[in-house]
């Protein structure tokens, strides 16, 4: 992943997972729209080195450390 790649990642799920949001029901919906929006702002799907199985994997990783305080990525 570049770096460009990884400071959208960051910054796109800053801005869309939330404690409020922490469903992970809606994994497969937010990797779709993350990818989706990384290339709307101009990064190629091989920037973010991420297909919508290991983004919505990742999304749902995330969600459950928001869910779990404690976890090892808090």
């Amino acid at each position: 992943m570049i770096a460009r790649g990884v400071d959208f990642l960051e910054n796109w799920l800053a801005d869309n997972i939330s404690r409020q949001k922490g469903d992970e029901a809606m994994a497969g919906k937010l990797a779709a729209k993350v990818i989706a929006d990384g290339v709307a702002a101009g990064l190629a799907v091989a920037d973010m080195e991420l297909e919508e199985a290991d983004a919505e994997k990742y999304i749902r990783e995330v969600i459950v450390h928001l869910d779990t305080p404690g976890t090892p990525s808090d």
